[in-house]
């Protein structure tokens, strides 16, 4: 899905993935593995609700995402939560990304929405090289009505 669709999407409160509260597999991961607060970035972080709950738990969390609408409405609800996040509008495959390195890369729909292996690729590539020595990557990826894709 392209740039324009996401913002048009989220400038209409079409946006479907977005459920108001933070994803459980996010918790479950930190709890599993043992993270302790750190610096996240949160690829894709749409209102920023999986921000917000990561700065409620001490993490020091930068969330990225294609819409400036979506970025606003984040920027809304971590004031009104009373967190402090950075957030950034930006194109992960080709802007600069402040704040790197990173402890852990979480995305929750970013890299399986992009079409073509060499961009997945070069997606992946930027992931490990914004990371910690010993830093996680999450990637929660959803399935689609569409032919199966190389990843």
């Amino acid at each position: 899905m392209s740039e324009r669709n996401f913002e048009q999407m989220y400038r209409e409160g079409d946006t479907p993935w977005d459920h108001g509260t933070h994803d459980f597999n996010l918790e479950e991961i930190i709890a599993q593995f043992g993270i302790r607060p750190c610096k996240i970035l949160d690829l894709g972080c749409g209102t920023g609700s999986n921000s917000i709950w990561l700065a409620q738990h001490g993490f020091d969390v930068v969330g990225i995402d294609l819409s400036d609408t979506a970025i606003r409405q984040a920027q809304k609800k971590t004031g009104k939560a009373g967190m402090n996040c950075s957030f950034q509008s930006a194109d992960f495959l080709e802007d600069d990304i402040k704040g790197a390195p990173f402890a852990l890369v979480f995305d929750r729909g970013c890299l399986h929405s992009i079409p073509g292996s060499d961009d997945r690729a070069r997606f992946a590539g930027r992931v490990a090289a914004m990371l910690d020595r010993e830093g996680y990557w999450l990637s929660l990826i959803g399935n689609a009505d569409e032919p199966p894709r190389e990843v």
